[in-house]
């Protein structure tokens, strides 16, 4: 582990105390759009996909020769933060459809994930067979992350699927969970009022603008998946709980 990342984490939180305002979400679901659109109001939320989990959980992200992400350092040097303090703080948090943010994952970490990187078709066919698993498309972040550190899950908490966002009340925390797809809708006045400040939409991180798009475009273009396969991802409570049944069969045609 790195001693400068050590400090940078630990920096970031310093230059922020007290910390009141988390962008803490799974990976994948269009924080870094939120961030800068915070960025872009003169706020300074910290960026975090875990804070509860240990570094070494994480390890199999990493190849074993690179230095873990700074925002890995930064969610454990925050856990230690919000161990010692007592403040509530405000967390904006996403879901997303969730075979889109699986595949899309996958190329995001192309460089130490087992996903075949030179051949389209055997990664299709592992796609495949992953999502046909359907564990890894759930959104069993909640469980793992979120509720054994903040005490709250949004899967069993009230959500207003048209709306398509919820706030939840919980003893250290204000959670402001937000469907992506309606992300750009939101921004200007759910976000801003939560907030307490008028955002733009800032968009960033689209996969179409990195150095993997073409064959990304290409695996997604040759990814298809069964009806079965379909029905199985979509009608589990994890989806169902955040997304309206127009909006499930949407996603459902998309990768038919």
């Amino acid at each position: 582990m790195s001693i400068y990342r050590w400090s940078r984490a630990a920096y970031a939180i310093a230059i922020r105390h007290p910390v009141n305002l988390l962008v803490y979400q799974m990976g994948k679901v269009g924080s870094t759009s939120v961030q800068r659109s915070l960025y872009e109001a003169g706020l300074r939320p910290l960026h975090v996909h875990f804070i509860h989990s240990d570094l070494t959980h994480m390890e199999r992200f990493t190849e074993t020769e690179k230095d873990f992400p700074l925002h890995f350092y930064i969610g454990r040097a925050l856990r230690r933060y919000l161990n010692l303090t007592t403040h509530r703080v405000k967390v904006i948090t996403l879901v997303r459809d969730p075979i889109a943010r699986y595949v899309s994952a996958q190329f995001q970490t192309l460089d130490h994930e087992p996903i075949a990187r030179d051949d389209p078709d055997q990664a299709v066919q592992q796609l495949q067979d992953e999502i046909r698993d359907g564990e890894k498309v759930r959104f069993d972040w909640f469980e793992r992350e979120m509720e054994p550190f903040l005490g709250v899950n949004p899967i069993y908490e009230p959500f207003d699927r048209e709306e398509g966002y919820a706030v939840i009340q919980a003893p250290r925390a204000e959670v402001l969970v937000i469907k992506l797809e309606r992300l750009s809708d939101l921004i200007p006045g759910v976000v801003s009022d939560f907030v307490g400040r008028d955002l733009s939409v800032v968009t960033a991180n689209r996969g179409s603008e990195k150095e993997y798009a073409e064959y990304y475009q290409e695996v997604r273009q040759r990814l298809s998946l069964s009806e079965e396969t379909c029905k199985d991802v979509y009608r589990h409570d994890h989806v169902t709980h955040f997304y309206t049944s127009e909006e499930a069969s949407t996603f459902a045609k998309k990768w038919q």
